[in-house]
C-alpha cells in the first residue's frame, strides 16, 4: 500500500468546525490522521476491515466472517506454548472488540463444510471424517459467549427470518 500524505493543518481546520471541545477535536484528529482511508459514519458505504481495524469504530451492521476454529483464532502450532497462549488471548480480545462494534445487527458467520484440501491448506480444524468434504468446527470463542450467545442457524433460515 502506498502512503498518503495528510495535511494536518487542513484536516484540523475542517474538523475544528464540527468539534469545538478540545478532547473531541483531539480524538477526531487522531482518527483522521491514523485512519484516513476509513469513510465517516455518514457515508452510505460498506467497510471491509480486519478485526484489528474495527477498534473504536461502530456500524449499524457488523458481520464477522470466517468464525471457524483455525481461522478465529489463528495460532501457529510451531510456536512455543506460551506464545500460542498469547496469540489466543490477543485474538480473543480482538474478537470481543469486534462483536461490540454494532449498534443494531451482529452477524457471526462461518462455513459448515468446505473441500477437505482447502480446509487443510488453510489450517482449519475439522471434525473427524472421510471424503472430499471437511466438516468445520466453530470458533471456540463462540462457546465462550455463554448461553446468551446467538443460536446457530443456516444461511437460508437467517435470510428468511430477516426478509432477504
Amino acid at each position: 500500500m502506498g502512503e498518503q500524505a495528510i495535511d494536518i493543518r487542513g484536516a484540523a481546520t475542517v474538523v475544528a468546525a464540527q468539534h469545538p471541545d478540545p478532547a473531541d477535536l483531539l480524538q477526531e484528529l487522531r482518527t483522521v490522521i491514523t485512519q484516513p482511508e476509513i469513510p465517516g459514519d455518514q457515508s452510505n458505504i460498506i467497510r471491509v476491515m480486519s478485526l484489528h481495524k474495527s477498534k473504536g469504530l461502530t456500524a449499524r451492521v457488523v458481520v464477522i466472517a470466517g468464525c471457524v476454529a483455525g481461522a478465529i483464532p489463528t495460532v501457529d502450532q510451531r510456536d512455543p506454548p506460551d506464545e500460542r497462549l498469547r496469540q489466543i488471548q490477543e485474538q480473543r480480545r480482538l474478537f470481543y472488540v469486534a462483536i461490540t462494534r454494532t449498534t443494531d445487527v451482529l452477524v457471526i458467520s462461518g462455513a459448515a463444510q468446505m473441500p477437505f484440501g482447502d480446509a487443510k491448506q488453510m489450517n482449519l480444524q475439522v471434525s473427524p471424517g472421510y471424503g472430499a468434504s471437511a466438516t468445520l468446527i466453530a470458533s471456540p470463542f463462540l462457546q465462550e459467549l455463554g448461553p446468551q450467545r446467538p443460536q446457530t442457524e443456516t444461511g437460508q433460515a437467517w435470510r428468511t427470518r430477516v426478509g432477504f
